[in-house]
């Protein structure tokens, strides 16, 4: 594992910028310079979901109804790919907040898919779900079921990977994906940060270039949900992040 931490250390030098957004814009979908750069999608309906910048820091709601949640989708695009070269995806200075549900009811995830489509949607799709306590990883590549999330550690159509044990939710989260030295797999790391104290998973998974599409290209997608049946007016999942970068 040292060769990961190394590898995802804030002070490698050498690590070339893809993609940084900051959240400085009022207008949330605003990225990396580009209008319009992210496309909210939101369920079940616009009332009980809400996407804000405040403070420099990007604010996901799901609120209100049972099952809420919100994503935010970018354009699929060729420098969020992996199979040439690795890419790392990095979140920082996380907050999970959950107010009226259990606090594991509140979760938030991650993810590259092969089309500008959210997680459960997609066809093609690599995601880290957070939750308090546990990292789950998985992936699908046999279409979609919006019962069974690619990280799910059941379901036929899902490929889950690993359950990491956190302590409450990481500050700090990295997935690193690229080549394996195994022809056919994708090579995955990842990194969090919890209490000051680093956790780390690595491994391959079972993934050409040709089951994702064919091409070398990525969205990144980013969503909160609440997995509770409470239904009361003001409970909510929240998902605050100051940073999001991508870099190789």
């Amino acid at each position: 594992m040292a060769g990961l931490v190394a590898f995802l250390s804030p002070s490698l030098a050498s690590a070339d910028s893809v993609f940084t957004n900051t959240f400085e814009k009022s207008d949330p979908r605003i990225a990396d310079g580009v209008l319009n750069f992210w496309t909210l999608q939101q369920y079940p309906d616009v009332q009980n979901t809400e996407v804000f910048t405040e403070n420099n820091r990007l604010n996901l709601v799901a609120a209100n109804q049972p099952f809420a949640r919100v994503s935010l989708v970018s354009p699929t695009m060729e420098k969020f790919g992996f199979f040439a070269r690795p890419i790392t995806v990095t979140l920082y200075n996380i907050q999970l907040e959950a107010k009226g549900v259990p606090e594991n009811e509140a979760r938030f995830k991650f993810s590259l898919a092969s089309s500008p489509v959210t997680a459960e949607q997609a066809q093609v799709v690599i995601s880290l779900r957070v939750r308090p306590g546990l990292l789950l990883f998985g992936y699908r590549t046999e279409g979609f079921s919006m019962k069974e999330p690619p990280e799910t550690l059941s379901g036929k159509q899902t490929k889950s990977v690993a359950a990491i044990p956190v302590k409450g939710v990481p500050t700090k989260i990295a997935l690193t994906l690229g080549p394996s030295s195994r022809e056919g797999f994708v090579r995955y790391e990842i990194y969090a940060l919890s209490d000051g104290i680093p956790v780390t998973g690595s491994g391959n998974i079972p993934l050409t270039k040709t089951q994702w599409g064919g091409s070398d290209a990525a969205s990144l997608i980013v969503d909160v949900r609440r997995d509770s049946q409470t239904d009361i007016y003001g409970s909510h999942a929240k998902l605050s992040v100051e940073e999001i970068t991508v870099t190789r």
